[in-house]
This record gives structure tokens, C-alpha cells and sequence, in this order.
């Protein structure tokens, strides 16, 4: 959601694509959904229709960036994939930020901001030595995934306007 928040702030139109359930963090603390989503248009699709995913990949002929956060292969298999999108539109630059990447070891897992600093050691940051680890009141991981996206999407729009093709990029939070 930050990525695409900074997007939009920089000027990009930012299509919101959301289940018809909505968007769950709809129901998160007031106003939190609103300030990571101004400015975002919105648009309904249940990706997993064959209806909507053909809309999806319509949309995704006429659009510069596809930026997605399903857990590796899901995209694949619901006919939004970069494999898929990117033989539509061969100047796509497709953004795939998940919890552990599209491959290593741990790229199957679930993760949350706090398994995330727990792992790379970042928990005893916050607190002091000999002391219990503690957790940052900011989801760091997830900020940093965010603005770290940005930058490397902004680098292969540059890179694909030079080169006429877009590039499929992988981060982990």
C-alpha cells in the first residue's frame, strides 16, 4: 500500500484493484485505509473469474506498472502473472513485493513485520542490551518494502524507456 501511495504521490494514476469483499484493511483502525489509499482510484475485479481476469489483463495491456503483493505463485495462477502480463504489454513494469521473495528457502512462508525484524535481528534494536527483545511501534519491514519498491520501479522505467521493454522485478519485505 505505500508503494502505491508514493506513487500516487509522485503523480502516477494508481489503479486499486480490490476483491468484491473489498479491501480488508477497509476495517482497520479509523482513517488508516483512507490515508494509504488517497488519491487511488478503485476498481472491483474477482480475479478469480475468467471474466474479470481477462479485464485485469486488458487493463494491464494499456498500463506502464503492474505492482502486486500475493504470495509467490498466486499471481501465476490467476492469469496475472509477469510471464502472463508481460507478453500483453512488453514495456510492463511488473513490481511483486511478498514476504520472503519468489525464491530462497523461506519464499513459501508467511511473514508479518514482526517475524520479519525477529529473523534479521532487528528486535534488540529498540531495547537494550540484556534485556528482552522489543518490537518497533512502526512495521518497518513494511515501509521499507514500500520505499525500496518505489525506487526500484522508477529504475526500470528509466531502464525500459531506454531499452523499449519493461523488466519483472522481485522484492521481499
Amino acid at each position: 500500500p505505500l508503494a502505491s501511495s508514493i506513487l500516487c504521490d509522485l503523480g502516477a494514476t494508481v489503479i486499486k484493484v480490490e476483491p468484491p469483499a473489498g479491501d480488508p484493511s477497509r476495517k482497520l483502525a479509523s482513517g488508516l485505509f483512507a490515508r494509504i489509499n488517497r488519491g487511488k482510484l478503485s476498481l472491483v475485479l474477482d480475479l478469480k473469474s475468467d471474466d474479470d481476469c481477462r479485464a485485469a489483463q486488458r487493463l494491464a495491456r494499456e498500463v506502464d506498472v503492474v505492482l502486486e503483493t500475493f504470495r509467490p505463485g498466486v499471481a501465476d495462477r490467476l492469469g496475472v502473472g509477469y510471464g502472463t502480463l508481460s507478453a500483453l504489454n512488453e514495456r510492463l513494469v511488473y513490481c511483486s513485493l511478498s514476504g520472503f521473495g519468489a525464491s530462497g528457502p523461506l519464499s513459501g512462508h508467511a511473514g508479518h513485520d514482526l517475524s520479519y525484524l525477529a529473523l534479521a535481528g532487528a528486535m534488540a534494536l529498540p531495547g537494550r542490551w540484556g534485556e528482552a527483545p522489543q518490537r518497533s511501534g512502526l512495521p518497518v519491514a513494511d515501509l521499507m518494502a514500500g520505499m525500496l519498491g518505489v525506487q526500484a520501479i522508477g529504475g526500470a522505467l528509466y531502464e525500459g524507456r531506454a531499452a523499449g521493454r519493461g523488466r519483472g522485478l522481485d522484492g521481499s519485505l
